[in-house]
C-alpha cells in the first residue's frame, strides 16, 4: 500500500507539473492572442463574434456536466482495469454526445437562429458576416463537444503530458491562425470564424487518433445498454441541476448589484472575476490530476487510501493557491491600475474578496470528487445547491432592511462558500465514513495556522508604509515568501517535508546543479 501510495504521489505531481506548463504558456499565448485578435477584427467585429458566438457557448455548462459523467465512469472502470466495461462506458458516451450534439443543431437553428436575425443589435451591413459566424460557432462548438469523450479518457488514464502538449498545440495553432488575420484582406470576421473551426477540427482530429491508436476502449461499438444510460443520465441530471444552482448564485447576485448598485458594480463584478478565474486555475491543475486517483481508489475498494488522498490534496490544492493569492491580493491595487484604463469603483475590494472565496472553494473539488464517486449524488447536489442559492433571498433581505453595501453580499457568499464545504465533508463522512475530527486536525488546523502566520507581517507593512508601486511590490515578494515558510514549518508535517524534499531534489534543474 505505501509502495503503491508513493508511486501514484510521483504520478500526480509529475501530471501536476504538466499541467502547470500548459497552463502558464496557454495563458501567456491567449493574452497575446486575444490583444492581436481585437486589433485585426476592430471593437465592432470583435463584439459580433463575442455575442454570436455566446448563443451557442449557453448550451457549453451541458457539455461540462457531460465530461464529469465521462470523467467519473471511465476512471471507475479502469480502475477496476475493466476494458470490456470501459469500452462499453465509452461507445454509450458517444451515443450520448451524438444525440445531445443533434438536439442543439436543432436548438441552434430554430430559436437561436430567429434570435440571431430579430434581436441580436449589429450593424446592418454585416447580417451576411454574422450568419456565416453563427453557423461556423454551431459546427465548432459541435466538434469540440464530440471531443469531449476522447479527451476524458486521456485524463482517465491520466496522460496529462500529452492533455498540455494538445493544449500548448491548441494555443500556438490560434496565434498562427490569428497572426495570419493580419496579413490577409478578406472579411476578416469570417476567416476568424473559420480559423476557430480549423484549430478546433485539429485538435480533434488528433484526440481522435491519438485515443484510437493507443486505447482499444475508444473504438466504438454499436451496442445499448438501457441500465447505463439511466444511470448515467440520472448522474448527469443531478449534475446539471447542481451546476443550474451555481449559475443561478452567479446571476443572481449579478442581478442584485444591477439592481440596487447599477452597472458599474456589475463591471467591478466581472473584472474580479475574471482575477479569480485565472488564479483558480493553479488550484484546478493540481485536482485535476489528483481526480483520476480518488475515484479509481473508490472503484477498487481502497477507502482508507482514497481519504487519505482526499486530506492531502484538499490541503495542497489550499496551498498552492494560497501561494498565488496573498501576493496577488496585496498587488491588487497595482495589477488592476496597469491592466485597466479606468478602474471600477470598488473592484478592488470586489476582487480580494472573491479570491478569498475561491481559496475557500479550492477545498471543495476533491471532497466533491469522492462524493462524485459514488455516482449517487442526489441529496449531496440539492443540499449545497440550496445552500448556494440562499446566497440570493439572504443579501436582498440584508440589502432591504440594512442597507448593506456591495461587497457585504461578497461576504455573504464567502460564508455560504464556508457551510457548503461543511456539508461536502458531512456527504463524505456518511458515505465514506470519513473522521470529521480526522479531518480537522489534518486539513482545517495546517491551512488555518499556516494562513495566520503568513498574513501577520504582510498586513503589519501594509497598515504602516506608504502604499507606493515600490512598496506594493516589496510586500508581495515578502507575502510570498512568508507563505512559502508557514506552508513549511505549519502547514506540512514532518513526512511531508521529506517527500518534498525528495521531489524537489529529483528535478532535473536541481540535480544538475548538484553536480
Amino acid at each position: 500500500m505505501q509502495t503503491n501510495s508513493h508511486t501514484n504521489g510521483k504520478r500526480i505531481a509529475r501530471n501536476t507539473l504538466f499541467l502547470y506548463i500548459r497552463q502558464l504558456i496557454t495563458m501567456a499565448v491567449g493574452v497575446f492572442t486575444s490583444r492581436i485578435v481585437l486589433d485585426a477584427l476592430g471593437k465592432t467585429d470583435f463584439g459580433i463574434y463575442s455575442a454570436v458566438g455566446g448563443i451557442v457557448i449557453v448550451f457549453s455548462f451541458l457539455n461540462g456536466v457531460m465530461a464529469s459523467a465521462c470523467n467519473r465512469y471511465f476512471a471507475i472502470e479502469i480502475g477496476r482495469d475493466n476494458t470490456e466495461g470501459l469500452r462499453k462506458v465509452f461507445s454509450l458516451n458517444i451515443t450520448v454526445f451524438i444525440f445531445i450534439a443533434l438536439i442543439i443543431i436543432v436548438l441552434s437553428e430554430s430559436a437561436g437562429l430567429w434570435f440571431v436575425a430579430n434581436k441580436l443589435v449589429y450593424p446592418p451591413e454585416r447580417v451576411v458576416a454574422v450568419h456565416w459566424v453563427y453557423q461556423l460557432s454551431i459546427l465548432t462548438f459541435i466538434i469540440s463537444m464530440l471531443t469531449t469523450p476522447f479527451r476524458a479518457l486521456i485524463i482517465a488514464y491520466e496522460n496529462m503530458k500529452v492533455f498540455a502538449y494538445c493544449g500548448i498545440a491548441e494555443a500556438l495553432l490560434k496565434l498562427g491562425l490569428v497572426l495570419a488575420l493580419c496579413i490577409l484582406t478578406a472579411d476578416k470576421l469570417i476567416l476568424y470564424g473559420i480559423a476557430m473551426l480549423l484549430v478546433n477540427v485539429s485538435i480533434g482530429a488528433f484526440y481522435f487518433t491519438y485515443c484510437y491508436k493507443h486505447y482499444v476502449a475508444s473504438h466504438y461499438v454499436r451496442q445499448w445498454d438501457g441500465q447505463l444510460f439511466r444511470e448515467i443520465v440520472g448522474y448527469t441530471g443531478w449534475n446539471v441541476i447542481g451546476n443550474l444552482a451555481v449559475i443561478g448564485k452567479t446571476q443572481g447576485i449579478n442581478i442584485l448589484f444591477n439592481v440596487f448598485f447599477g452597472p458599474i458594480v456589475n463591471a467591478a463584478q466581472a473584472i474580479a472575476t475574471q482575477v479569480s478565474s485565472v488564479v483558480y486555475q493553479f488550484s484546478y491543475n493540481f485536482t485535476t490530476a489528483v481526480a483520476p486517483q480518488i475515484t479509481k481508489s473508490y472503484s477498487v475498494g481502497h477507502t482508507d487510501e482514497m481519504l487519505a488522498l482526499l486530506c492531502k490534496s484538499s490541503k495542497y490544492s489550499y496551498f498552492l493557491m494560497f501561494i498565488v493569492v496573498l501576493p496577488v491580493t496585496i498587488m491588487l491595487p497595482l495589477l488592476l491600475d496597469i491592466w485597466l484604463v479606468e478602474v471600477p469603483e470598488g473592484c478592488v475590494v470586489f476582487a480580494q474578496l472573491t479570491l478569498i472565496n475561491a481559496l475557500i472553494d479550492s477545498l471543495s473539488i476533491p471532497t466533491a470528487y469522492a462524493i462524485q464517486a459514488t455516482g449517487n449524488v442526489k441529496w449531496y447536489q440539492i443540499f449545497i445547491g440550496i445552500t448556494l442559492l440562499l446566497i440570493i433571498p439572504i443579501s436582498y433581505l440584508l440589502i432591504m432592511c440594512f442597507n448593506i453595501n456591495a461587497w457585504a453580499v461578497l461576504i455573504v457568499s464567502i460564508c455560504a462558500s464556508v457551510v457548503a464545504q461543511i456539508v461536502r465533508v458531512i456527504f463524505v463522512k456518511r458515505v465514506h465514513g470519513l473522521l470529521v475530527r480526522t479531518y480537522i486536525k489534518s486539513v482545517v488546523f495546517p491551512i488555518v495556522g499556516a494562513t495566520i502566520v503568513a498574513i501577520v507581517i504582510p498586513i503589519t507593512m501594509l497598515n504602516t508604509l506608504t502604499l507606493t508601486p515600490l512598496n506594493y511590490i516589496l510586500i508581495a515578494t515578502i507575502s510570498l515568501i512568508m507563505v512559502i515558510i508557514a506552508i513549511w514549518l505549519v502547514g506540512l508535517t514532518k513526512t511531508e517535508r521529506s517527500e518534498l524534499k525528495m521531489a524537489i531534489c529529483k528535478l532535473p534543474c536541481i540535480q544538475l546543479f548538484l553536480r
